[in-house]
């Protein structure tokens, strides 16, 4: 194997990112694009039972094709909570 095979391997397009409550602190997973800005946007807290603004808080995982994802353990279904809101 060629070390340039290595350097330009291609990247994936999706990453799975953490969001965090900026109230409560309430986290859920979901995807966003590899070159999108990072994520800030508004939904329902269940903990207090409020629209709240969400940020993200870490990169979890990168994902080459979103649709076909299946995790690999359990531990990854259990980080994965819910669903992502964005891509139906």
């Amino acid at each position: 194997m060629f070390l340039t095979r290595v350097l330009c391997a291609p990247k994936s397009k999706y990453v799975l990112i953490t969001v965090q409550s900026t109230v409560s602190g309430h986290e859920f997973c979901c995807l966003r694009e590899r070159k999108e800005e990072k994520k800030e946007f508004v939904w329902f807290d269940p903990l207090i039972r409020k629209s709240v603004v969400y940020v993200e808080t870490k990169k979890m995982k990168s994902i080459n094709n979103c649709r076909n994802y299946k995790p690999n353990s359990n531990t990854e279904i259990e980080k994965i909570k819910l669903a992502d809101p964005f891509n139906p």
